[in-house]
């Protein structure tokens, strides 16, 4: 089991604001005005509507018929996938890439952008409550014939071990509630083995997909234009899941140490 990229395993990464309200027509406007500014980076568009109805307690409520409820900004690769895009829309802004290359060329772009989104629901009169990163890894073989805990540690308190079955299809998920910086924080992940067929050559492929997802509650005592502070916390905490996860093998492959420094 190779990972996915030269340099590193990450597929996708994502960062992700809630927000107690939904963003306002007015904040959409600013929105549009400031895509102008961003258009070079995310030169694609598409408008995010409202359905016709919504179900309200067992009844149909109508709604403006086509009304703009987002915007979604992204730019592709040359396969046709995306490659970043940020989306505003509901109660939710989002910032995702899968270009990743480092963490801080990450982190300066998606400030940029779920800036730009605080700006948008400040329309709202609302900031900031919730803060999500997850990232996705994957690592690929053209055997189907490996042994797992090559992979994966096999002292690991995230995997269900029991799942885990040489050359066989599997998948092992978890969740739970964990603190970190004092504030609390849902701990979800999805560690998935699954056989495909690249699109290329149509040659087979055996691949393990590792996605961790970090959602932290900001606190109402503190001010919640300081989500961004949270962000390092976040990051330390995936480390530590990943790091529990893979075996030194593996780890080293990344370039991740097992041990902290």
């Amino acid at each position: 089991m190779k990972p996915a990229n030269d340099a590193h395993s990450i597929q996708a990464v994502a960062l992700v604001l809630e927000f107690p309200a939904e963003v306002q027509p007015e904040g959409l406007t600013f929105l549009a005005e400031a895509s102008k500014r961003f258009r070079n980076k995310l030169n694609m568009r598409s408008v995010i509507r409202q359905a016709e109805f919504s179900l309200s307690i067992g009844e149909m409520q109508p709604l403006r018929p086509n009304a703009v409820a987002g915007y979604r900004y992204f730019t592709k690769k040359q396969d046709g996938t995306d490659k970043q895009w940020f989306e505003v829309s509901g109660n939710r802004a989002i910032f995702c890439a899968t270009d990743y290359t480092d963490f801080n060329s990450f982190r300066a772009e998606a400030f940029y952008f779920l800036d730009l989104a605080c700006q948008a629901f400040r329309y709202s009169e609302v900031e900031p409550n919730k803060i999500t990163l997850e990232y996705r890894d994957e690592f690929r073989s053209n055997e189907f014939d490996w042994e797992p805990y090559q992979l994966l540690n096999s002292s690991s308190i995230y995997l269900t071990h029991g799942a885990i079955k040489k050359s066989n299809m599997w998948h092992s998920h978890f969740g739970f509630f964990d603190k970190t910086d004092g504030c609390k924080i849902l701990n979800t992940g999805r560690i998935d083995h699954v056989h495909g067929i690249d699109g290329f050559d149509d040659s087979q492929f055996s691949q393990v997909n590792i996605v961790l997802t970090h959602a932290l509650e900001i606190p109402k005592k503190e001010s919640r234009g300081n989500w961004a502070d949270h962000l390092e916390g976040l990051r330390e905490v995936h480390l530590d899941h990943l790091r529990d996860i893979l075996s030194s093998e593996a780890a080293l492959a990344i370039g991740l140490r097992k041990e902290k420094c």
